[in-house]
Parts: C-alpha cells; structure tokens; sequence
C-alpha cells in the first residue's frame, strides 16, 4: 500500500505479511481490552483454561501450509480427475445445504 505524500501523510509503503501482522495485534488488543471491559461491567469472564485456548489460537497461522501442500499435491496429482469427484463436485455445487 502506498501513501501519496500529497495527503497529508508521509509516503509509506507496507506489505502483506506486515498488515497481517498489524491486524492480528490491533485484534488482540482490542480482544485484550474487550475483556476487560466486560469483566469490570460484571459480564463474561473467560476462566484461565479459556484465556490459555484463546492464546494458544492467536499464534496459529492463519493459512495451513501442510493443508494446502497436501491439497496442491492430490491436485497435481490429478485424484481431483475422475469421473466421481466430478459428480461429488457438481452435486455439492447444485445440492441446496441442509
């Protein structure tokens, strides 16, 4: 993304994976605080074991690469080309979700 100096603000330029970084902290600050507010209000208070499965799923990534590995493998394989999958594929498309 880029700032043009013209607006007022200095020229920046940032990446993806730095956005991405900024977003998650901005949300766990805001998550943070969210919490806090609600705790003091007499609201939810998550209990210990909550705030550690919270956390613990902050850190994962949030694209799998071993999923998408695995699936650009069966792709390339070509498992994805058979007649079955093609049915499978079009009836979940047409298929209304129950």
């Amino acid at each position: 993304m880029r700032i043009e100096s013209g607006s007022g603000f200095p020229a920046v330029n940032t990446n993806a994976a730095t956005q991405a970084q900024q977003a998650k902290a901005s949300n766990a600050t805001n998550e943070s605080s969210s919490t806090t507010a609600a705790t003091s209000e007499g609201g939810f208070s998550p209990t210990p074991d909550l705030q550690r499965l919270l956390a613990a799923a902050r850190e994962l990534p949030d694209v799998r690469n071993d999923v998408v590995n695995e699936a650009s493998n069966r792709i390339a394989s070509g498992e994805f080309e058979t007649r079955t999958a093609a049915v499978e594929t079009a009836s979940a498309i047409v298929d209304e979700p129950k």
